[in-house]
């Protein structure tokens, strides 16, 4: 017998060999797809010069086209029958799809609709009035009207007597005052701090009002106070005598 040697496909469809003749009987059948150096593709066994003596066969096979890749695991081609009835099946599932969705689509789009209206409705009737002209809101109704800003006080009359408080320059002090309507000012202030009280006396001339600044019970001046009064705030300059140094005060009653 020929020992050409042979490869051979096996029931898991992967390549054995290479064997002989002799080693191939017992595993291969006449319909077992064996191949050896210069065949040009897979043959059966059976069609095999070399091998089919190992066969007791009464007729001759047909060829059947090679389908087998070497190598590679063999599938078997689906039918086209198959085929066409999967093909047939995904289109109506997905009909069956599209069409559940369009319902789904259009009861939401109608319950949308109606509660859209129904709501324009009630807008309606409420904002408009039996006349049918277009009434207030709840909310407009009862928000209050705008409270108008309260008046200034008007400015405290600069007569009469007056008690301010505030400082020159850094040191605080306190001023009791009496402005006649004749113009005349007279009182005395003292020195937070310092406890010392200093008499004063002066005019008021059209808001301007200057005081002298003397020691109590004596007629020489120390210094003066001249400044603006508004009617509540007094402010300007004072200046101390014995050396000229001015200072600026600001007292408020």
């Amino acid at each position: 017998m020929d020992e050409t040697l042979f490869y051979f496909v096996d029931d898991n469809r992967q390549r054995q060999g290479p064997c002989s003749p002799a080693q191939l009987a017992g595993l291969i059948t006449p319909d077992t797809l064996v191949w050896t150096e210069g065949m040009a593709e897979w043959t059966p066994a059976a069609e095999v010069p070399a091998l089919s003596a190992m066969f007791e066969r009464t007729q001759i096979i047909d060829p059947v086209p090679p389908t087998f890749v070497p190598e590679e695991p063999y599938y078997a081609p689906e039918p086209e029958s198959q085929k066409r009835s999967n093909v047939g099946l995904i289109i109506a599932l997905v009909a069956a799809v599209v069409v559940a969705l369009a319902a789904v689509g259009y009861i939401i789009y109608s319950n949308n609709t109606t509660k859209i209206s129904d709501t324009s409705y009630g807008q309606n009737t409420e904002m408009v009035d039996v006349a049918g002209t277009p009434a207030a809101s709840e909310a407009s109704a009862a928000a209050p009207a705008p409270e108008e800003p309260a008046p200034e006080p008007a400015p405290a009359s600069p007569y009469g007597q007056h008690r301010l408080s505030g400082s020159i320059s850094k040191y605080p002090i306190t001023m009791n005052i009496h402005i006649g309507s004749d113009g005349s000012v007279y009182g005395s202030y003292r020195y937070t701090k310092g406890g010392y009280v200093m008499d004063i006396n002066g005019n008021f001339d059209g808001g301007n009002m200057v005081l002298n600044e003397s020691e109590p019970g004596k007629e020489d001046f120390t210094g003066d106070f001249d400044g603006h009064w508004n009617g509540r705030t007094y402010s300007g300059t004072f200046t101390r005598y014995r050396d000229g140094k001015q200072m600026t005060f600001t007292l408020s009653e």
